[in-house]
């Protein structure tokens, strides 16, 4: 009985030995074609990017003053980025002049 355990145990390392292997074979062709992947999600992107949010903005000091605006998600985030720099601008330097 061992050594038929045996014998199946030395198959079994000679049968895995190529499919261990085949990681190295087969990560390389994922990466190759993961770029194809890439290029369809950059796609994707641009054209979540380019959908157009709109958002109501309240006025300051006005119960009853608010506005839509209307944006690209690209721009609302360029807009946050920007926004957030200057408040990061602000706090180190103090000018609150220059936006």
């Amino acid at each position: 009985m061992k050594r038929i355990l045996g014998i199946a145990a030395s198959f079994a390392v000679f049968v895995a030995a190529p499919a261990l292997a085949a990681p190295d074979a087969t990560t390389a062709q994922p990466q190759q074609s993961a770029q194809p992947q890439q290029s369809q999600k950059t796609a994707a992107q641009i054209a979540y990017d380019n959908e157009i949010v709109c958002q109501k903005e309240e006025v300051t000091g006005s119960r009853l003053g608010s506005h839509r605006v209307c944006m690209t998600r690209g721009e609302w985030m360029r807009s946050r980025m920007e926004d957030k720099a200057w408040v990061e601008r602000m706090q180190r330097t103090g000018d609150a002049q220059s936006k």
